[in-house]
């Protein structure tokens, strides 16, 4: 009776141990699950943390060579429409003179012609002419000098003979009028000058340019011509 009462308390025992520690295990293994749940999505927050940060990355990068690409097409654009510009002005240019040639307009062609010569200096003392459409004027320079910029013939007094007629010297060098005057002009060794072939005019004639203002000290020997 003894033992039988022992195995029914050891029986009684072992359901209560059985009972309180079932509980217990299905806690802990629920606090496992948390944990795992929780470390899970710590790893998906933190891959799609670096996920966001690649595509941060490339996007930054995108704009950076979308930049430097548009930085670069503004270069070439800006350089062709220089080139163009440059190009239609060369052109406006040239069609000035091709204008001014089909015109007729040797005065305007030789202004324009004369703009492209090149700078250089007289190798000694020249005397030469410049002619006026009236006497007024050549007195006027005769006073005052001859500004730069004015063309003179590019010679001047050779043999002693009579002086030449208003027509010829206007055919002679392309004037634009029938000279009513002529002055002697004086251009001293090493003066800035350009010098061209007479535009308009007969051949072998020539014409220079000071390129500075001639005093009236080197002006003289006024001729009417009639």
């Amino acid at each position: 009776m003894k033992a039988q009462t022992t195995l029914i308390c050891l029986f009684i025992a072992l359901v209560v141990n059985t009972t309180m520690i079932a509980p217990t295990v299905s806690l802990s293994a629920g606090l496992f699950s948390a944990v795992e749940r929780i470390a899970a999505r710590r790893a998906l927050q933190h891959k799609s943390a670096a996920v966001a940060e690649k595509k941060a990355v490339a996007k930054a990068a995108e704009k950076k060579a979308v930049r430097v690409a548009d930085k670069k097409a503004s270069k070439v654009a800006l350089a062709e429409a220089r080139a163009k510009s440059s190009w239609a002005a060369s052109k406006k240019r040239k069609g000035l003179i091709s204008m001014a040639e089909r015109s007729g307009s040797a005065f305007r062609y030789n202004d324009l012609r004369n703009k492209q010569l090149p700078v250089t200096r007289m190798g000694s003392d020249r005397k030469v002419y410049r002619y006026y459409p009236s006497v007024g004027k050549a007195r006027s320079d005769l006073r005052k000098g001859i500004p730069a910029g004015r063309h003179l013939t590019a010679s001047g007094p050779g043999r002693i003979g009579r002086p030449i007629e208003g027509a010829t010297a206007q055919e002679r060098y392309g004037l634009a009028y029938r000279p009513k005057a002529r002055v002697t002009v004086t251009v001293p060794n090493d003066s800035l000058v350009k010098k061209g072939k007479v535009i308009g005019g007969q051949p072998g004639y020539g014409q220079i340019v000071p390129q500075r203002r001639t005093p009236p000290s080197q002006v003289g020997d006024l001729h009417i011509i009639p």
